[in-house]
């Protein structure tokens, strides 16, 4: 791929998205379409896990607090069946026991919900940039 522009690399990036409140899930893929993401959103954590085209998503982001399984969980298992791209984990019980927690199971930040939109545009460009300097995975 060369030098990469990180408005290109951005526009690029396919966004696994994941939050079982439908009024958020469907206002965080609106915002992403419209920032030129391709999004793929999941009512569950498990919807997400079965869903073989996953493992060409560039980045996670996911609710921590879900009714099937939690959002540290699912980075665990897309670990497991070798994802290696960068995550987010977004919450409205922020506490700074839970970063710590996300962040030692490989969350790249955690954002506060309400999410303000350009904090998480900013974000997801962030991680992905820096895991594509680093040449690398998350694993």
């Amino acid at each position: 791929m060369g030098v990469i522009d990180h408005q290109a690399s951005e526009k690029a990036a396919l966004i696994l998205l994941s939050d079982d409140d439908a009024s958020v899930r469907r206002s965080l893929h609106l915002l992403l379409r419209s920032r030129g993401f391709g999004v793929l959103a999941y009512a569950s954590g498990t919807a997400l896990l079965l869903d073989p085209q996953m493992q060409s998503g560039d980045c996670l982001v996911v609710d921590y607090l879900m009714p099937d399984i939690d959002g540290i969980s699912i980075l665990r298992q897309l670990r497991s069946a070798g994802w290696c791209g960068p995550a987010i984990l977004i919450t409205a019980h922020y506490a700074d026991t839970l970063a710590e927690s996300a962040r030692e199971a490989g969350f790249a930040a955690v954002l506060e919900k309400p999410l303000r939109d350009g904090v998480l545009v900013q974000t997801i460009g962030e991680v992905i940039s820096a895991g594509r300097r680093a040449g690398s995975d998350h694993c």
